[in-house]
């Protein structure tokens, strides 16, 4: 087995690297392959010094799970200590040590050049989708300089790890080119590449043609991993509604960029470990799906619902009153599933879970998910409240009374959004920018805008404080 993940830099450059995202990237390649009840599928080993050793049973067909399936099984021999393969998941802010930025790039080193100080096969690729704003390359049949189809960061790694095959298997071709035209090891590499955009459903990249421009987002990019294995599909509905947010509203301001980058840090610390519990079990799968993210897209669109929409309490009431009458999921919950659900997010070890799988996933979330106030508040809260939601329901409250309730939650709830430093980093003028995107998507009333406006003045240099008072000033 010799493919593996480095936790840190490796020593090939400076700047943020992000182990979890290649696990995640690695696992959409593998098709999120966890095994048929034969094969045990992806994985990986615990890490040993700087380096996590994938693992891969395969159970899925398909060619990228087979080449991968290849790169981890096979011997190539690259160095005595079966280390062939290593992969660095750079960040935004990621340097080569000949000074060169990975952003929006993938790079592939042969062991012994300057920029590859390890023994092994060097692959090191930009996780940040471009730090957000996407790369477009050439599609299959466009005209020479036109840019149109995306290049998600698990495409770039599956690309790089075309070039990392054939490096380690001794028959790399020529990189020889000029221009935009690719150069034969740049062509293999990018009719490689579409055999994982064939697996994604993304149109093919013209394998001549190796130029590339920023500008499109990635639709597939390795979002909503539990959510991508619980519903069964990364272009499921669930999956599409977090994509939504996430597009369409945490990436449309800077402070929401960066509060999803904490998100996604602490989110892939223990995302993976979930998926592997549900590949043990499909009653936990089916109880993730039913009991955790149908009452996460219902609430996001109640959100969307009181908070940009601006529903009255009654609509609000009868809007959640739809939803749980167009979802079996809700409908058919009981008192005892919302205990259980709340038991395994709230790590409360005073009610027992309904089977020891669930019960470990109640204590994987209580260790590695609840520390996180980033997690806590986009996913374990917003969660909650919609179970507490379905227990008034149970209760028979009626629909005003619901749509009152959550309307408070809600408020409550926005009001607690958490802070990070990037506040201090903006100019005057984008922190105005930036309260008044909060204005029209979050902090709905006066009181909301008060009560987070006195969270922000206490982090706030103080010329910037002042701004926020004078303009929410309450």
């Amino acid at each position: 087995m010799t493919l593996f993940v480095a936790a840190d830099t490796s020593g090939a450059g400076l700047g943020n690297v992000f182990p979890m995202s290649a696990e995640v990237d690695l696992f959409s390649i593998s098709h999120q392959d966890l095994g048929d009840g034969v094969h045990k599928g992806f994985g990986e080993n615990p890490p040993d010094n700087n380096l996590i050793q994938v693992t891969y049973d395969r159970s899925d067909p398909g060619i990228p799970a087979t080449r991968l399936d290849t790169l981890v099984n096979t011997n190539f021999g690259v160095n005595v200590n079966d280390v062939d393969v290593i992969i660095v998941a750079a960040g935004a802010n990621f340097t080569l040590s000949d000074g060169t930025l990975t952003i929006g790039n993938g790079f592939t080193f042969p062991v012994g050049v300057t920029d590859n100080p390890t023994g092994s096969v060097l692959v090191v690729y930009d996780t940040s989708d471009n730090n957000g704003t996407g790369i477009c390359v050439r599609k299959e049949g466009d005209g020479a300089g036109t840019f149109s189809i995306e290049e998600p960061e698990n495409v770039i790694l599956y690309h790089e790890l075309s070039h990392a095959f054939h490096l380690a298997n001794g028959d790399p071709l020529s990189s020889v080119a000029s221009g935009c035209t690719a150069s034969p090891e740049e062509n293999r590499a990018e009719t490689d590449e579409n055999d994982m955009r064939d697996q994604l459903g993304l149109p093919h990249r013209d394998a001549t043609d190796h130029c590339g421009n920023p500008g499109c987002q990635s639709s597939v990019s390795s979002c909503c991993i539990i959510a991508s294995v619980a519903s069964g599909s990364i272009y499921s509905e669930t999956v599409k509604t977090l994509r939504n947010v996430r597009d369409g509203v945490l990436r449309c301001s800077e402070c929401g960029f960066d509060f999803f980058n904490h998100l996604y840090e602490d989110y892939y610390a223990f995302s993976p470990e979930v998926c592997r519990l549900m590949a043990r079990s499909p009653d936990l799968q089916e109880l993730i799906r039913a009991r955790f993210l149908v009452p996460l897209t219902t609430v996001l669109d109640l959100m969307q619902a009181h908070c940009i929409e601006q529903l009255s309490a009654e609509d609000l009431g009868l809007r959640f009153a739809s939803r749980v009458t167009e979802a079996p999921e809700l409908s058919r919950t009981s008192a005892s599933d919302i205990d259980v659900a709340l038991a395994i997010i709230g790590g409360d070890s005073a009610i027992e879970t309904s089977t020891a799988i669930a019960a470990e996933l109640g204590l994987l979330l209580r260790q590695r998910a609840s520390p996180s106030p980033y997690v806590q508040w986009a996913l374990m809260r917003p969660i909650a409240m919609i179970l507490e939601a379905l227990s008034w329901h149970l209760d028979g409250m009626t629909t005003r009374q619901i749509g009152s309730h959550l309307g408070m939650l809600f408020e409550d709830w926005a009001t607690q959004m958490p802070l990070s430093s990037v506040w201090n980093s903006l100019s005057k003028y984008s922190l105005n920018e930036e309260l008044g995107f909060l204005e029209r998507t979050l902090l709905r009333t006066t009181e909301s805008r008060r009560r987070f406006g006195q969270r922000l003045v206490e982090v706030l240099m103080a010329d910037r404080a002042v701004l926020v008072g004078e303009r929410w000033r309450g």
